[in-house]
Formats: structure tokens, C-alpha cells, sequence
């Protein structure tokens, strides 16, 4: 079913965090890009002169934007502890890590450019912000060279079980089990609440639908047995094999709106009301993308991480950067 598809497309947030941090280990595969400045970086002609404030101090300038010692020390702050320790030992220190940041830094520029967001990116931006718009721009502008149109309807087409759902029932329960209570006691309860529920149906006019679902939310976390009674008696939305054979076969045949008479299982006395149904169906091929396209992204992150590496080395050869190591503490 396509929320299955869904469940595991969450991998595509860990492959988006690991984006946005590049992680040490690119670094490490590059020695000269984890002590020094990339090839394509200037080096500085003279470095900026030292301030006690770290706002004032530049570690590097991106096309001209400047990266402050305050900026990167924030940056190099929110990321997990593990992972400046990996920094530490294989990837350059925060010289190494200021060097990716720099790669970083170089794909928000282009997201404003092709307006993706509007404004400049100053150097106090939200760090999460920041890696928002990264992950924008991966996903709208490299992702697609990865996830094509193609291979997206390729696979709705190889996979048509996924997109079906059959019949399923949204449905509030009340139980008033026989487990904790004499037969007798239970169904006193029972009829005394479903005679309240009938009545408020009878009586509510044009409102007794809503009046209905909110006496019956409430009566099932006043009497219910089912652990549902904190939510309501809410199932949520269940399908036929969720049930017991004496509620399947009532909630599959009422009407949404309606509920249903007293019905005794092996657990105890049950009150049913029916919210909404739906038949049996498959997912479009325009309602199912979204959720194919976030699945095939989670499947693909080590080729989506190589597009984005090779683009921030594209945009590196034909940046204006320049590293001042020396301000990096």
C-alpha cells in the first residue's frame, strides 16, 4: 500500500541531514581539501585583522559573502558531537569542516540565483533555515537528474499493489468488557449509554451528526475499556482483518454517520460509530508521485550525494573563494 511507500520514504530526512552536514568523511577522502583550502579556493592575500568579537573575525568570503568565525563557530556547534569528533580524527578539524561549509554555503547562493528563495543569505541566517533551503535545492534542482519523471512512473506502473487500499472504515468503539465486571453490570452500562447516544440522535436536528460524534468521543473516555478510550474510542481508519468478525461485518455495512446496536464479543459489549468509509481504489499516478518520488529519493541517496558533490565542484571552479585559515580556531 502506498503508506508503506510513505514509512519508508522517511528515509530521505537522514539522507537530507547527512546533505546538509557533509559529513567529515568526504573530507577525508580529499587530504589536501582537510588541512588546506580546495585547489579552486584562493588562498587570502592578507588576512583580516583579529577582533575580540568573532563576529568581526572572517574565516572565509563566498563570492563575496563573508563566513565569520561566530558563523562557523554556531555551525560547527549544532552539528552532533560524534560527528566533530570524526572531524577531529579523519576530516580536517574545523578547517576541514569550514571547507564543506564553504561547499554548502555555494548551493544556497545558487538556490537565490535561480529563486528558489528571495534575498541574500546573511550571515546570521538560522542555521536550520539554512539547511532548508540546501535541502530545497536538492531536491528540486540535483534530485531530478537522479529521480527522473521516467523512472518515477516506471515504477507506479511496476507496482500497481502498492497504490491499492481496500475497504476501509474510519470508527469510534466504545467496550464495556465482562472481563473486569458481571455480565449484568456490563450491559447496564452499555444501555444506559447507547439509550444517551440514541437520544441526542433523535433530538439534535440538523446538528445530530456532530452532536452524535462528540457525545460518543466523550462517553468512550468516560466508559470504555478499549485502550482507544484516551483518544475518543478513535481507531482511526481500519481495514476488515483489523476487526473481529461481529464488528467487521457491522462496520463494513453501516452507513458513515450511523451508529451501531449492542454487539457482544469474547472481550465484552461494543458500541460502534462509523465516521466515514471508503471503497476499495488505487492511488492515481499524480496522487501516488509525491510519495514515489520521496521513496525512490531515500533508495538513491548515494547517487543523489554524488550529484550534489559534483555540482558544488562545478560551482567551486566558477566561485570567488578565498579560505583564511588562520582566523579558524
Amino acid at each position: 500500500m502506498i503508506r508503506h511507500l510513505i514509512t519508508a520514504a522517511l528515509t530521505v530526512a537522514l539522507a537530507a541531514t547527512a546533505l546538509a552536514q557533509q559529513a567529515p568523511a568526504a573530507a577525508a577522502q580529499a587530504p589536501a581539501a582537510a588541512q588546506q583550502a580546495p585547489a579552486s579556493v584562493q588562498k587570502a592575500s592578507s588576512v583580516p585583522e583579529i577582533s575580540a568579537d568573532t563576529s568581526k573575525i572572517i574565516v572565509a568570503t563566498v563570492n563575496g559573502q563573508p563566513i565569520s568565525r561566530a558563523r562557523l563557530d554556531l555551525i560547527w556547534s549544532s552539528i552532533p558531537e560524534q560527528m566533530r569528533a570524526q572531524y577531529a580524527t579523519q576530516g580536517g578539524g574545523k578547517r576541514g569542516f569550514l571547507n564543506n561549509y564553504i561547499r554548502k554555503r555555494l548551493i544556497i547562493q545558487e538556490a537565490l540565483q535561480v529563486g528558489l528563495a528571495k534575498g541574500t543569505v546573511p550571515d546570521e541566517i538560522d542555521p536550520q533555515k539554512e539547511a532548508a533551503l540546501f535541502d530545497l535545492y536538492v531536491r528540486e534542482v540535483v534530485a531530478p537528474q537522479v529521480i527522473t519523471e521516467e523512472a518515477t512512473r516506471k515504477f507506479y506502473d511496476e507496482n500497481p499493489s502498492a497504490f491499492a487500499h481496500p475497504d476501509r472504515a474510519k470508527v469510534r468503539m466504545i467496550l464495556v468488557s465482562t472481563e473486569k465486571r458481571a455480565q449484568d453490570e456490563a450491559q447496564t452500562i452499555i444501555r444506559d449509554v447507547m439509550k444517551d447516544l440514541f437520544t441526542i440522535k433523535m433530538t439534535g436536528g440538523a446538528k445530530a451528526g456532530a452532536l452524535l460524534a462528540t457525545a460518543f468521543e466523550a462517553a468512550a473516555q468516560k466508559h470504555s475499556d478499549d485502550p482507544s478510550a484516551s483518544s475518543g474510542g478513535d481507531l482511526g481508519w481500519v481495514t476488515r482483518d483489523k476487526l473481529s468478525p461481529r464488528l467487521a461485518d457491522a462496520a463494513f455495512t453501516m452507513t458513515p454517520g450511523t451508529m451501531s446496536g449492542i454487539i457482544a464479543t469474547k472481550d465484552g459489549l461494543h458500541l460502534l460509530l462509523i465516521e466515514d468509509r471508503e471503497v476499495a481504489s488505487n492511488a492515481t499516478y499524480d496522487n501516488a508521485r509525491p510519495a514515489i518520488r520521496e521513496y525512490l529519493l531515500g533508495i538513491n541517496a548515494k547517487k543523489v550525494i554524488e550529484a550534489v558533490n559534483q555540482e558544488t565542484a562545478k560551482l567551486l571552479a566558477a566561485g570567488r573563494v578565498e579560505v583564511f585559515a588562520d582566523n579558524v580556531e
